[in-house]
C-alpha cells in the first residue's frame, strides 16, 4: 500500500469516511486526516531515511564483494480452475461422471486412481462366428398377425445346380398358406432374408425358394421352410385360466411326475374376480375423411378348468411343391 502522504485530500477523505465513519467530518486539514488514519489502520511508522554507511575503500587490485543473489519471487497462489462451459452441458446430458472423464469439471483433490480390470487367466481362443453355415435351410418366423420374416442360407453350389438348364433363371419366393400358393415374389438370393407383409392372421404359412426359368419352369432350390401359424388379431375366445399351486422346493423337472403321483394336486385354485377391460377403436366418422374414437367396456369372467394335454402341432398341408398358379411345370431340385 503506498504512503498516505502521496494520496490526495479527496482520496484521504473517502478513506476516512470508510474507516472513521461519521467522525471524519471533524478532520479539516491533510495532516489531521493522515494522523487519524494511521491510528485506525495501524500503519507502520515511517522512519526518516538515513544516510548510507560510508563505502569501505578496497586496496588496488582487489575484487569487489559479490552481492547476494536476489531471492526468487514467491510462486503465485494456486486457485482451482474454473470448469469449462462445455462441462455444464455434458454433465446435464450424460451426467457428472462423464464430464469428469473428459476433465471438464473442477478437481480440487488428486484425480481418482484408474482401476484395471483383471484379465482372464486362461485364453478362450474362441473362433469368429462364420457369416454363413452353408446348410441349405430356410427358416420362417412369425412377427405379428400380418407379418412374417424368413431367412435362408444357400450354398453357391446348390444355387448353380438349381439354375442349370434354365433359360434366364431368377429366384422367386413362393408363399404357401395351407398348401396353396398365395404369393410369388422376386427376391435377391444374396439378401438372405425377406419380410412378408399383408398376411392373413391365424393362418399357417410356409415358404419355398425356387428358380424360375424364362419358359415358366419352376425348380425348388432347397427344402421348404418350417410351417408357422400367425397369431390372431382379435381377443381370444378362450377366457379360462388354468392355475395350480406348486411347492417351492419342487424342481420343475419333476412337476409332471409329481402331478401324476398326486404329490401336487391338479385341481385349479379359485380364480380371481372378473376383470374389466376398456376397448378403444377408431371408426370412420359421418363426415368424409373424419374418424371418431369409440370406447366400450367388457367384463371378462375367468372360468377355471382342469389341466388338459396340449394338441399336437398341425402338419404342413398339401404336397411339397404344389402350385396353384398354373405357371409352368415344377421340378424337384437336383
Amino acid at each position: 500500500m503506498p504512503s498516505l502522504k502521496q494520496w490526495t485530500v479527496k482520496h484521504l477523505r473517502e478513506l476516512a469516511r470508510k474507516h472513521l465513519g461519521r467522525g471524519h467530518s471533524r478532520l479539516k486539514t491533510r495532516e489531521e486526516l493522515i494522523a487519524a488514519l494511521k491510528k485506525v489502520m495501524k500503519l507502520p511508522v515511517e522512519v526518516a531515511p538515513t544516510e548510507p554507511p560510508p563505502a569501505v575503500k578496497q586496496p588496488p587490485g582487489a575484487q569487489p564483494p559479490r552481492a547476494a543473489p536476489p531471492a526468487p519471487p514467491p510462486p503465485p497462489p494456486s486457485h482451482p480452475a474454473e470448469p469449462l462451459v462445455e462441462g455444464f452441458f455434458v454433465a446435464r446430458v450424460q451426467g457428472e461422471d462423464e464430464a469428469r472423464v473428459h476433465h471438464l469439471t473442477r478437481t480440487e483433490g488428486p484425480p481418482p486412481r484408474e482401476t484395471r480390470v483383471a484379465q482372464p487367466t486362461h485364453a478362450e481362443a474362441l473362433p469368429e462366428l462364420p457369416t454363413a453355415y452353408g446348410n441349405d435351410q430356410i427358416v420362417l418366423c412369425a412377427l405379428d398377425p400380418h407379418t412374417a420374416w424368413t431367412h435362408w442360407d444357400i450354398r453357391p453350389g446348390t444355387r448353380d445346380g438349381a439354375f442349370a438348364g434354365l433359360a434366364a433363371p431368377r429366384v422367386v419366393l413362393r408363399v404357401l398358406c395351407d398348401g396353396r400358393e398365395v404369393r410369388r415374389l422376386d427376391v435377391a438370393l444374396e439378401s438372405r432374408s425377406f419380410y412378408l407383409h399383408g398376411l392373413e392372421p391365424a393362418q399357417h404359412y410356409r415358404v419355398e425358394l425356387c428358380a424360375l426359368g424364362a419358359d415358366g419352369t419352376l425348380r425348388r432350390i432347397a427344402k421348404a421352410s418350417n410351417t408357422v401359424q400367425l397369431p390372431s388379431d382379435a381377443v381370444s375366445t378362450d377366457r379360462s385360466v388354468r392355475m395350480m399351486r406348486v411347492p417351492w422346493g419342487l424342481p420343475l423337472g419333476r412337476l409332471r411326475e409329481a402331478i401324476q403321483s398326486g404329490e401336487v394336486p391338479a385341481a385349479p385354485v379359485p380364480p380371481p374376480p372378473p376383470t374389466t377391460i376398456l376397448h378403444e377403436h377408431w371408426i370412420p366418422g359421418p363426415a368424409s375423411g373424419s374418424w371418431q374414437l369409440q370406447r366400450w367396456q367388457e367384463e371378462l369372467e375367468l372360468v377355471p378348468r382342469a389341466l388338459e394335454p396340449l394338441p399336437p402341432p398341425p402338419l404342413p398341408g398339401g404336397p411339397l411343391g404344389s402350385s396353384g398358379s398354373g405357371l409352368g411345370r415344377f421340378e424337384e431340385g437336383r
